[in-house]
């Protein structure tokens, strides 16, 4: 868990950061404030946006672990 921290912290910190910047800028375009739906719905799919990519560099870190050890056994 400890290993995985520094990533996590990473993807909450740039949920935030998308969430505060969609809301300003719906804020300007639309003219008004997002509603707590719209930002719950856009929170959502920063979450999965966020699962994915992370679970591509730990899918690439596992890859090239096992290349390591397939390499070391020859």
């Amino acid at each position: 868990m400890l290993r995985h921290l520094p990533l996590i912290a990473i993807a909450a910190a740039a949920w935030a950061v998308c969430l505060l910047a969609l809301s300003w800028l719906a804020s300007v375009w639309l003219g008004r404030s997002l509603s707590t739906g719209e930002l719950v719905l856009v929170g959502a799919a920063l979450v999965v946006v966020a699962v994915v990519v992370v679970q591509g560099l730990l899918q690439r870190d596992r890859r090239k672990m096992q290349d390591m050890r397939d390499s070391a056994l020859w």
